[in-house]
């Protein structure tokens, strides 16, 4: 990973061309200049059409022209491998070839979808006030233990640069800096027999301590150089980020739907939906959700030890202090559970059906107050941002409870120890239910608290166990 610099990239804008009556058939590119040159000279400037495999000069270095084709190749054969074979692109006017190489990753994951994106798009993670690129590293499961060593083979490029976030202290042996972090995420630094922390000691020239495990304490990083020191820490940072969030999900904010009135109109929800759409494909009992568990997610957490617990607990108050109170004015927030959507794109296959939930007056209360939340724990890191707004919605149906009635929705992707692993389910036909309960009410509920909710997890009411909550009035 190298650091994502700020200087000016060309503005280039594509669009596709008519396509050729020929066969087989072209589709070409056309690269435009957000500014072209003024007058007729612009337009006179075109050069003659150049495809993918063309050889003849077209400005720049030797290595730019091949980037350029080889990236073309790659367009191509993606959109070869499921449309018309023998399909191929070319390239007109590659001017400001520079330019082109650095923006080549917009045009193309418009064309040609999220395939190549995520190659030529990677994850950026902010640390210290500077922005890293985690390359993406392909994998289906993951071994903790055994990938360490090939992992921190992948990404050790990073943090070359010196940041000055960080509390270094300079000592009369040299310089020391410490880093907080879950006992739980400790293997990660170690490595298989030790290997990543002697390879992290020898590239940057330190010494570093971490806690034995089972132990809660600080991973100290000391060094005669100020610079290694730095080095190191950032790298332990990428470790610690990359691989915190390789974790389940263990918490999430929420708010609790299971007043009386709702639950009992949840079951009536149930029981017509099973006399009348019974016949439909996938449609059974063993899809709804528990009534007891009905709840509002706000966002998903990763708690590793009781330390970020009270973290979670000290970030709500302070939400609360600063504009919860505003937006509530210190009363409960009144809403109404009323009407049916499914997450997906086809009706005839879905996979989750939710009730919406809304300010019963009619505001847009609820839904700043859960944005602002959201935005609040995702600066502190605490909440990995994934989506800049809160969708709001209470699951009613969902097809991963037919196998596992403890299942929760799309959350469920890494196990505890880390390893990937993807939960077949079977879809349900849901136009039938949509037409006849799209407006089907569930009830009117005062939202009072937040909690911090424990998944797999059950209090003595059937709802998750709360770790923390804060009251509105």
């Amino acid at each position: 990973m190298r650091t994502q610099s700020g200087a000016a990239r060309g503005n280039f804008l594509t669009r596709p061309l008519q396509q050729a009556p020929v066969s087989p058939p072209t589709f070409s590119i056309l690269l435009v200049p957000a500014a072209p040159p003024p007058g007729p000279a612009g337009a006179a400037a075109l050069p003659t059409t150049r495809t993918a495999a063309c050889s003849r000069p077209c400005g720049g270095s030797r290595r730019r022209r091949a980037r350029v084709r080889a990236v073309v190749g790659v367009a191509g054969a993606e959109r070869r491998g499921g449309r018309a074979p023998g399909e191929r692109f070319r390239v007109l006017w590659p001017l400001r070839l520079t330019s082109v190489c650095l923006r080549w990753r917009d045009f193309t994951g418009i064309l040609f979808g999220k395939r190549i994106m995520e190659v030529l798009r990677p994850q950026l993670i902010k640390i210290g006030g500077r922005i890293y690129r985690k390359n993406p590293i392909q994998e289906q499961t993951y071994q903790h233990e055994e990938d360490d060593e090939d992992f921190y083979q992948g990404f050790m490029e990073c943090a070359e640069e010196p940041c000055d976030a960080y509390e270094v202290v300079q000592t009369q042996q040299g310089f020391r800096c410490t880093v907080k972090a879950p006992s739980l995420l400790y293997k990660h630094i170690v490595g298989k027999r030790g290997d990543t922390r002697k390879k992290l000691e020898v590239e940057t020239k330190t010494s570093i301590s971490i806690p034995k495990p089972g132990q809660e304490g600080e991973i100290v990083i000391t060094g005669q150089h100020r610079s290694g020191v730095i080095s190191a820490r950032t790298r332990i940072d990428v470790l610690l980020l990359t691989f915190r969030r390789k974790q389940p999900f263990t918490h999430f904010l929420a708010f609790f739907l299971n007043e009386v009135e709702v639950q009992e109109r949840f079951l009536k929800f149930q029981e017509e939906v099973l006399e009348k759409c019974s016949m439909d494909h996938g449609v059974d009992g063993t899809i709804f959700q528990n009534p007891k568990k009905l709840h509002l997610t706000i966002g998903m957490l990763v708690l590793l030890s009781e330390q970020e617990i009270q973290q979670t607990c000290e970030m709500l108050q302070q939400c609360k202090e600063e504009f919860i109170d505003n937006i509530c004015g210190g009363k409960p927030l009144e809403v109404e559970m009323a009407g049916i959507e499914y997450m997906n794109d086809d009706p005839g296959m879905v996979d989750v059906l939710y009730a919406k939930v809304h300010m019963k007056d009619g505001s847009n209360r609820l839904q700043e107050l859960v944005d602002r939340v959201l935005e609040r724990f995702q600066a502190s890191g605490l909440i990995v941002k994934e989506w800049n707004s809160v969708k709001l919605h209470a699951t009613v149906m969902n097809t991963l409870f037919r196998k596992d009635p403890n299942a929760e929705g799309r959350y469920n992707l890494y196990t505890a120890d880390g390893k990937y692993f993807f939960k077949e389910r079977e879809s349900f036909d849901g136009r039938n239910v949509l037409k006849l309960f799209e407006n089907f009410y569930f009830g009117t509920l005062k939202l009072n608290s937040i909690h911090i909710s424990q998944r797999f997890t059950v209090d003595s009411f059937g709802n998750y166990a709360s770790c923390g909550q804060i009251d509105f009035s």
